[in-house]
């Protein structure tokens, strides 16, 4: 299933921190660390991936630090987490590269899964990195039903 790394999303925790920022402010990798709680050489080394594709640019010096190279809403979300990950798909069979299925020539499910992988795949291709931020879980989700009830959470806290 479609998953993605944790280097994935430490990467959206990166933008996110930098697209709240003011115009023209910069950010640390220790600033971001600590706001993200986050381990620091690791976002040291993603944001240092982030800046070569082009998603960040950084300055040196005392008042250095990272800014987005552009808005979040120009920021697709694929391009984004690509260099965090090697492939981005549900299944290893509608992977356009080479067949790793040794069933793939005569599997039901091949024909269906490329076609799923492809309606997929145009959808987040049109998703920004701002469009995935605004959204919030549905009321529904497993995430929302299987944790605590904001009201538990209240009660504890007083």
């Amino acid at each position: 299933m479609l998953k993605l790394s944790k280097k994935s999303e430490y990467a959206l925790l990166v933008l996110h921190h930098l697209g709240g920022l003011d115009c023209g402010d910069k950010a640390t990798v220790s600033e971001i660390s600590e706001a993200q709680a986050a381990p620091k050489e690791l976002l040291a080394k993603i944001m240092q991936l982030l800046k070569r594709s082009g998603l960040l640019v950084s300055t040196k010096g005392v008042a250095g630090g990272y800014a987005l190279a552009r808005p979040l809403d120009a920021i697709g979300f694929l391009e984004a987490v690509r260099p965090f990950e090697g492939y981005v798909g549900l299944s290893k069979c509608s992977d356009p590269g080479p067949q790793i299925c040794e069933r793939a020539d005569c599997c039901a499910l091949t024909g269906p899964m490329v076609a799923l992988n492809a309606h997929i795949m145009r959808q987040l291709q049109t998703l920004t990195v701002d469009d995935f931020l605004a959204m919030r879980a549905p009321p529904s989700s497993p995430r929302a039903i299987n944790g605590p009830s904001l009201m538990a959470v209240a009660a504890k806290a007083s």
